[in-house]
């Protein structure tokens, strides 16, 4: 039986109609997700069993996403460090580097899927798997680095769920979380000077993002599910 990917949409359904989410063992739920059921306390609803055999408990928790803690295959769901996914192309390469260390001093997990070295590549090979990680929710939050930062906007952002935002200082950082709810960043490695991309980082990673935007975050999720078949 397929997998099913839980989003911020289906979060944002479930606390629309009151009900309680239902959340198997082998479903995917995304980092925003997480967030989301975190700070709304939505009651969950576990199935013991993956696959054909499901069976879901009688009991109903009103407790809110705090009860999934530490709670069998629910153990991990809301606990450990964020994985933060890394990639560059060439011209990215070094600041990607640069960066993985400054990513865990501010208390995260990284994962670097590419490039290895500075020989010329394909900055679209990079940025379709970060925000693959991200879509599928193997991890958090994406930090994609080429030579502008443009192309691997454009790349990410065709991936249904991602929202990758181009920042070139403290306050379009600070704007594409509070305001965008971004869940990748792309920074331009061959424009940017290293104690400037380090602070755009620290903002994009530790800015929440403002409710008072979620109707257009909504409607960009329409946007998507009219044009995105996956």
């Amino acid at each position: 039986m397929a997998r099913r990917l839980i989003t911020e949409q289906t979060v944002r359904q479930a606390l629309r109609t009151g009900e309680a989410l239902i959340i198997s063992p082998d479903d995917i739920i995304t980092p925003a997700a997480k967030d989301l059921i975190r700070s709304s306390n939505l009651p969950l609803r576990r199935t013991e069993d993956s696959g054909a055999g499901r069976k879901t408990t009688a009991a109903q928790s009103r407790q809110g996403a705090s009860q999934v803690r530490g709670s069998g295959a629910y153990h991990s769901l809301f606990d450990g460090k964020k994985r933060v996914a890394l990639g560059s192309d060439h011209g990215g390469y070094p600041m990607k580097e640069m960066l993985k260390d400054h990513v865990i001093s501010l208390g995260f997990d990284v994962i670097d899927l590419g490039t290895d070295s500075p020989e010329r590549t394909d900055y679209p090979v990079y940025a379709r798997a970060v925000a693959l990680s991200v879509q599928k929710g193997e991890s958090w939050r994406g930090i994609i680095v080429d030579g502008a930062g443009i192309g691997s906007a454009v790349a990410a952002n065709k991936f249904k769920g991602i929202r990758a935002a181009m920042a070139y200082d403290t306050l379009t950082a600070n704007n594409c979380r509070e305001h965008n709810d971004a869940n990748i960043l792309t920074l331009g490695g061959l424009l940017l000077g290293v104690t400037t991309a380090r602070e755009i980082v620290r903002i994009f990673l530790n800015t929440e993002f403002d409710p008072r935007h979620a109707s257009r975050i909504a409607l960009i999720e329409g946007f998507e599910n009219e044009n995105f078949s996956g």
